[in-house]
């Protein structure tokens, strides 16, 4: 018998309704479809943010966290 299990970690960026231009770094890990968000209490201005790559652009300072 086969069983068949997932696991995935992605970081992701969430902004606030008064801060449009920083955000909070989250940690989302899914195990076999389940979603789970963990705030890792950091923030980084999204201009340095690399979306597709789900990390920060660049060698700045505050890449180095």
């Amino acid at each position: 018998m086969k069983t068949s299990h997932t696991f995935g970690v992605q970081f992701i960026t969430r902004t606030t309704k008064r801060e449009k231009d920083i955000g909070k770094v989250y940690v989302r890990i899914t195990v076999d479809k389940a979603r789970v968000e963990i705030s890792l209490k950091k923030s980084i201005h999204l201009v340095n943010w690399n979306k597709g790559k789900g990390c920060v652009k660049g060698s700045n300072p505050n890449a180095n966290y």
